[in-house]
């Protein structure tokens, strides 16, 4: 019975503690976990205990694809004039130093790239990879940064700050917002997102809690309707709290339009056996285009590319994702 409503409590409760959170976060692996004991049990012939195994393994698997299941809309063919699509990488580089810069570049080159995001670039990555994507935001010891081919003004560079107003640089949580002229009548919000990876229960509270702090003090983001594009690493999986809580703050919603994610870290994993903890989030009235995990390139983490299709209209005042 444990086995049966285990899951089931531990995928569904909200306000789930740290311990039950990295047992969610990791559910896909124990998909596998619980076949290879089924099968055990049935050579062994415990038929009862094989049979209890197989329904809790898909019960944690039914649970789980529902948090993946595919929310943002699909577009196809020609923008109308209403529209643009935007062309964007996001991308933790790992520190930048390992990064084989030629084959992520073949990688891009295709692509017609209009936004690179970027995490941990460190100090030796200080050019973008996309040579037409000139613009750049100040960057910081985070190394997050964000290019970009548009006209862009930075609004914002949010970090939790001590009790004297200096940075927390030991814990890092950073998001960095960027509005981007698409052209003269198109303009969205860019979020450069990098959550601290959650190995101590510390670094998890404070993801959680600089989600919601990041949203309360930066009243631009509800000023002026635009579309918003999330990027970066969350470092959470779509069943873990700070994903979660990303999206339920921001209203925001998942770009990946597929059920069966390819995960992107680590990198040296095949394609489906790694953690999804790099996302693109758009706000509800954008749509995806075409959307793909890249490849090894060098770092520890996959880069993400998507195609979103925004529309050219602020959104009317009351429906804009997270204007209060």
């Amino acid at each position: 019975m444990a086995l049966l409503t285990g899951p089931l409590i531990v995928m569904r409760l909200q306000e789930r503690p740290y311990l039950l959170d990295m047992i969610a976060q990791v559910a896909v692996y124990g998909y596998g976990g619980a076949a290879i004991v089924a099968l055990f049990m049935l050579r062994l012939r415990k038929w009862s205990w094989a049979a209890v195994t197989c329904v809790g393994g898909l019960l944690f698997a039914g649970i789980s694809v529902g948090n993946h299941w595919p929310r943002v809309g699909v577009a196809s063919g020609t923008p109308d004039a209403m529209h643009r699509d935007i062309h964007l990488v996001s991308f933790n580089a790992g520190g930048g130093l390992n990064i084989d810069e030629a084959k992520f570049e073949r990688w891009l080159e295709a692509k017609r790239i209009d936004i690179v995001s970027l995490v941990e670039c460190g100090n030796y990555w200080h050019r973008s990879p996309v040579a037409e994507c000139g613009f750049r935001t100040s960057g910081n010891k985070d190394g997050a940064v964000i290019y970009t081919r548009r006209l862009a003004q930075q609004v914002g560079d949010w970090r939790p700050r001590d009790e004297k107003g200096g940075i927390k640089v030991a814990i890092w949580p950073n998001i960095r917002f960027l509005r981007v002229q698409i052209d003269d009548a198109c303009s969205c919000l860019v979020m450069n997102v990098y959550l601290p990876s959650p190995r101590t229960k510390q670094r998890w509270r404070t993801a959680l809690e600089s989600i919601t702090e990041c949203a309360r003090q930066l009243p631009a983001l509800r000023s002026d309707g635009l579309p918003i594009i999330a990027t970066g690493d969350f470092n959470s999986t779509p069943n873990g709290r700070a994903y979660q809580t990303f999206q339920a703050v921001y209203r925001l919603i998942d770009a990946c339009p597929k059920i069966f994610r390819c995960g992107t870290i680590p990198a040296w994993l095949p394609p489906y056996t790694g953690l999804p903890i790099d996302h693109i989030m758009v706000s509800r009235d954008v749509s995806v285009v075409d959307y793909e995990v890249g490849p090894d390139v060098g770092s520890d983490h996959r880069p993400v590319f998507a195609i979103v299709r925004v529309p050219t209209e602020p959104a009317p005042a009351g429906q804009n994702p997270i204007r209060e």
